[in-house]
């Protein structure tokens, strides 16, 4: 049987080689490249439109910020957080194309936020104004002493633009080190059961960094949670694949469709004529996918993967932003919520990490103008809770009640802020108004005879 040869005729891109730069890009132009230039100028109108629609849609979005106080006796666990996260895992709603591709529709944004001024440390939470009753009720029901109340936003109060002559400003955001299927470490691995103290609460190490502030310094740290679909951790199929050894198919597009549908009469042929099929898996790499056995280490990844995905969970973005007056700015301070963080990571599961350095070093010819924009753009992202930065990723109900929750019982920081007064109903017997609707003349008055 005699093998077909191929040729292949060089000597149009000999010719090519042999222009200038501008008549080569002109007749690459014409021998087809301006569908390529079509293709992308289409692209990039179309990208445009759906930003601007989303622009658009989020101006319409108005937005509350929440002060939120407890009880300095508080005996409530992150577990306690995560059912108010479960909560508000409600809120998602899936959107038609229409609805987010042509109206600009997205899923609601939360952000819950640890924020430091002047070394009081305070809890705040922001929420579409459209969710306030759903936000309050949920912390009501597990925090019966906590106080809400609405306020301004806090950012408004350091100057809006930087560099400033009379403050400092530097940040970074926190990723995570593995794929997002990974999990961290959480609330239940830092209980002890021999400890007169059975919860060690891993936010001890944030709130006392947070403490040390002085006067003129502010930190604040935003957790942005988006709420995920139910099948939000069909993302992990792969990873939890090649952990088991079995191999994934991943969902076909339109695209991969119309692929297949081309290729389909040719491969048809080919199999017919060597009897031997495209899609056929090696009778030795089967059976090795069927018969991998776990190490006990990656039996238990496995499974705290797997528990991880059985929760709800959310798009998330951890960004830390550090201000002061320049008389009192350390850029130092970072280092305490950096090392705090680390305890939520193990070797063979998932850590955080910082993203890069978000504020460059001083040095380099264009280093000052550089270092005053990404201030500036870090301080516009926080204050607009941006999903702009580093990649959101996925923690489930679990993992976010770990990294952010209200004080436990044993959280002594004597600058958190805190509410001292307890709730508690009215009397029962207390008079209503109609008791007075016919004023008592005289009443009270003792008459001289």
């Amino acid at each position: 049987m005699e093998i077909p040869s191929v040729q292949i005729n060089l000597d149009y891109f000999v010719q090519l080689g042999q222009l200038p730069v501008p008549e080569l890009f002109w007749r690459l132009f014409l021998d087809g490249g301006w569908v390529l230039a079509v293709f992308i100028a289409l692209n990039a109108v179309w990208l445009n439109f759906t930003a601007r629609r989303a622009a658009q849609y989020a101006a319409t979005v108005t937005y509350t910020m929440l002060s939120v106080q407890v009880s300095g006796a508080s005996e409530q666990t992150p577990k306690a957080m995560e059912h108010i996260f479960s909560q508000l895992a409600s809120v998602h709603s899936s959107l038609t194309w229409w609805e987010e591709k042509i109206e600009g529709k997205f899923n609601p944004k939360f952000s819950f936020e640890f924020v430091s001024i002047d070394g009081t440390v305070h809890f705040y939470v922001r929420t579409p104004s459209k969710y306030r009753d759903l936000v309050e009720s949920a912390i009501y029901s597990q925090y019966s002493d906590a106080e809400v109340a609405e306020i301004s936003d806090y950012t408004l109060n350091v100057p809006e633009v930087f560099p400033d002559p009379e403050w400092d400003l530097t940040g970074t955001e926190y990723a995570l080190k593995k794929h997002w299927a990974y999990p961290i470490r959480t609330y239940p691995e830092f209980e002890h059961n021999v400890a007169e103290q059975k919860f060690k609460d891993p936010l001890v190490g944030i709130f006392e960094s947070l403490n040390l502030l002085k006067l003129g310094e502010q930190l604040w740290m935003q957790i942005l949670l988006t709420p995920a679909a139910d099948s939000w951790h069909e993302g992990a199929a792969e990873m939890v694949g090649k952990l088991t050894g079995k191999k994934v198919t991943p969902k076909k597009g339109l695209m991969d469709t119309v692929t297949e549908q081309t290729m389909a009469w040719p491969k048809a042929i080919i199999e017919q004529a060597t009897g031997v099929g495209f899609s056929a898996v090696p009778p030795e790499k089967a059976k090795e996918e069927k018969d991998k056995k776990l190490t006990p280490g990656e039996s238990k990844v496995l499974e705290a993967v797997q528990l991880k995905l059985a929760k709800h969970g959310f798009g998330v973005k951890v960004r830390v932003v550090y201000v002061a007056r320049r008389g009192v700015f350390n850029k130092n301070r970072l280092f305490g919520i950096k090392g705090a963080m680390n305890q939520f990571g193990s070797i063979d599961m998932n850590a955080f990490k910082t993203v890069g350095a978000v504020t460059p070093k001083p040095g380099g010819l264009f280093s000052r103008g550089q270092e005053g924009r990404m201030k500036q753009s870090l301080y516009r992202a926080y204050r607009g809770r941006s999903g702009s930065g580093s990649a959101a990723y996925y923690l489930n109900t679990e993992e976010l009640a770990t990294i952010y929750h209200l004080p436990a019982l044993d959280v002594r920081a004597p600058l958190i802020k805190k509410n001292d007064a307890k709730r508690s109903e009215p009397p029962v017997n207390l008079p209503t108004a109609d008791l007075y609707e016919t004023p008592i003349i005289g009443a009270g008055v003792v008459e001289e005879e």
